[in-house]
């Protein structure tokens, strides 16, 4: 069970990063920028659900990390 938790894990991160990247890719209030935050909300909701409140930050703090500007991403 633990290897399936790390492959879902894995996956939603991999979304929330691609989601992370369209934020920081296309200006704010675009189409593109507003379906990106609410994937990097709803993946971000996800994590926090099946994982808890540390694995939502960790994602949200590596996708600071890359993309310095989404500073205030939720």
């Amino acid at each position: 069970m633990k290897n399936t938790d790390n492959n879902i894990l894995t996956t939603l991160r991999g979304y929330f990063l691609l989601a992370a990247a369209d934020l920081a890719l296309y200006p704010e209030g675009s189409p593109e920028h507003i379906r990106a935050e609410h994937s990097a909300a709803n993946t971000s909701r996800t994590v926090f659900e099946l994982f808890g409140a540390a694995a939502a930050e960790a994602l949200r703090e590596e996708a600071v990390q890359k993309w310095p500007k989404l500073g205030g991403i939720a």
